[in-house]
């Protein structure tokens, strides 16, 4: 008969890495195919999208936007929103929000981007790092930081300082494996 160790399972840490994993794709992949990203920072598209949600847009040449659309653009003075398109004449896009009506702006169709999909709360961690005016590198400190742990905590349970060695042993005929007192 022979005894064997069972590895000690780390459910949580296999949770954090798909979690990580997740965040890497959602942030990473959409960009790399040429969408910006964005977070509906107000609740002017409240019902179909809401704040925190991430939103993922596509420039588009002149002549594309179409009432009805949905973009993102920067109002005069202000900050970026999300907002439908009401009309698109020679003035420039005249918008509205879902949950709060016309908008007092016109924008030049070159600074709005069609929104192409959303996904809904992602944007929530992105709206607290934004208000707590961390550095713009500060996101990317952590999510390296994230990662080195995640290397270094897969890389402690191989054997460096993590399970102890394993010996075979056998007493009268029957054989087992038993874990290498450390040495001390």
């Amino acid at each position: 008969m022979e005894i064997t160790a069972r590895p000690r399972r780390r459910g949580w840490l296999r949770a954090l890495r798909v979690v990580v994993g997740v965040a890497a794709v959602v942030m990473l992949v959409p960009p790399a195919l040429g969408y910006g990203t964005h977070v509906v920072s107000d609740d002017a598209m409240d019902g179909g999208y809401p704040r925190g949600s991430l939103v993922f847009d596509e420039q588009l040449s002149s002549g594309q936007l179409a009432v009805g659309d949905v973009v993102t653009l920067t109002p005069p003075g202000g900050d970026l929103v999300v907002r439908r398109v009401a009309s698109v004449d020679d003035e420039g896009v005249r918008t509205s929000g879902d949950a709060t009506g016309a908008d007092p702006w016109v924008v030049p169709e070159s600074r709005a981007d069609r929104v192409a999909f959303t996904v809904p709360y992602l944007g929530w961690p992105l709206l607290a790092i934004h208000s707590m005016s961390v550095p713009p590198w500060a996101p990317a400190a952590v999510a390296l930081g994230m990662a080195v742990v995640l290397v270094g905590l897969r890389r402690s349970g191989r054997g460096g300082g993590g399970a102890p060695a394993l010996r075979s042993v056998t007493v009268e005929g029957v054989s087992a494996v038993r874990p290498t007192p450390p040495a001390g």
